[in-house]
């Protein structure tokens, strides 16, 4: 007796069992198949737009320029079209001194080469010529006076003046030989090159003044749009208008090459190994929800950060993200929500994520066989994203699941 009431019991609980694990499929229930496909997953972050590569704008007047005409910030420019007028009126004035300074020193070796130079050797070469007959004349005199002396005609002294007379004028003749050669070889060559000198210097002064003269206007290099930088100018710090003054280097505008783009974003530290380089990326404009661009991850920063919007103990890792396109819309430092693909995998099983379900750290799915009945069918999931989990093991590509 006591045994019939033990298998009568057991026949009971195999039965509740059996009546849990199999059920013919209610007509409200909703079933889907488990199918072969691709599975990825996107992490969404916040990013800036920026040109990849900018001209950075600055003075190089020498010293401080007052900006007397401007671009507007955000203008269209062509290249060569004129970005900043700095005041140079001061500076054509100092342009004409120059050229007349240039002139005349141009003027005083034309002066020198043809006429003062030759003029003096001249004046040399004749005061030697004089000289050199009075000294002939001098010296025939002496002979005429030595013979005389030897017939008792003149006197002794009077041969000693004459040859006195003949010494000096050889000595004067000495000198002007020696005063023409040192102004051919060093008085005229240094008086030449003085002048020369004059002339390298004003015309370097007239280059630097040209050339400050060019750096008062600064030309747009390529053909983009202007971009405002703020600087300190006296006690403010913002952007410069007309009657500001710039010092030289002081970099106050920049002009983005708009035609390639980055993206920059933080990715936080916990979620850096969904983020690889070379990962696929789509970015939309916070300000255009219609443009949507595509790229690839291209530099992963290798050392983690603190950003200026979270509390110090949260990390974060640089990422730059290329722009494969590009729009006319778009403008450097635009807001974007930025989709980097985390994996990608390619013909895995997929089942829904409504189709799974947990029981004691179990994972199942309901199972309808051919005849409408379901079974509890215990599976293993791997990695997942919104909508579908890939399936390891426990189910075949085709069979039908029951949506919770």
């Amino acid at each position: 007796m006591k045994y019939k009431l033990i298998l009568g019991f057991l026949i009971v609980l195999a039965a509740l069992a059996l009546t849990r694990k199999m059920r013919r499929i209610e007509p409200a229930l909703v079933t889907t198949r488990v199918t072969v496909g691709t599975l990825g997953a996107w992490s969404t972050y916040e990013g800036v737009i920026q040109a990849r590569n900018t001209k950075t704008i600055m003075s190089h007047f020498k010293g401080s320029a007052m900006v007397i005409e401007v671009a507007p910030e955000g203008a269209h420019v062509n290249k060569g079209d004129v970005l900043v007028r700095f005041d140079s009126s001061q500076l054509e004035r100092d342009i004409f001194k120059l050229e007349s300074e240039l002139a005349i020193a141009k003027s005083e070796i034309q002066s020198l080469e043809n006429a003062t130079l030759p003029l003096e050797i001249m004046d040399i070469e004749g005061e030697y010529i004089e000289v050199n007959t009075i000294y002939d004349v001098e010296k025939q005199y002496l002979y005429d006076t030595i013979d005389l002396q030897k017939e008792d005609l003149v006197s002794e002294s009077e041969v000693s003046k004459q040859k006195l007379k003949v010494q000096q004028l050889k000595k004067q003749l000495e000198s002007i030989n020696l005063k023409l050669d040192l102004t051919k070889q060093y008085i005229h060559p240094s008086a030449l090159e003085h002048a020369k000198s004059e002339l390298v210097s004003a015309k370097q002064a007239l280059d630097v003044a040209r050339q400050q003269m060019l750096n008062s206007t600064i030309t747009s290099p390529s053909d983009d749009i202007v971009v405002y930088q703020p600087i300190h100018i006296a006690t403010e710090y913002r952007t410069i208008r007309v009657g500001d003054t710039i010092y030289q280097n002081q970099p106050f505008m920049v002009i983005p090459d708009m035609s390639s783009l980055v993206i920059h974003c933080y990715v936080p530290e916990a979620e850096l190994s969904a983020v690889k380089k070379g990962r696929e990326a789509i970015i939309i404009p916070v300000a255009y929800d219609d443009i949507k661009l595509h790229g690839y991850v291209e530099t992963v920063a290798s050392m983690a950060q603190s950003v200026s919007w979270r509390p110090n103990w949260q990390k974060y890792f640089h990422v730059v993200i290329a722009i494969n396109d590009t729009d006319t819309r778009l403008r450097p430092g635009m807001s974007a929500h930025t989709h980097i693909l985390c994996f990608n995998k390619q013909n895995v099983l997929l089942v829904p994520r409504t189709a799974v379900f947990w029981r004691s750290n179990l994972t199942y799915c309901k199972v309808v066989a051919e005849n409408g009945i379901y079974e509890f069918k215990e599976i293993t999931v791997g990695a997942a994203n919104e909508t579908n989990y890939e399936v390891i093991s426990g189910l075949t590509s085709g069979d039908k699941v029951v949506l919770q």
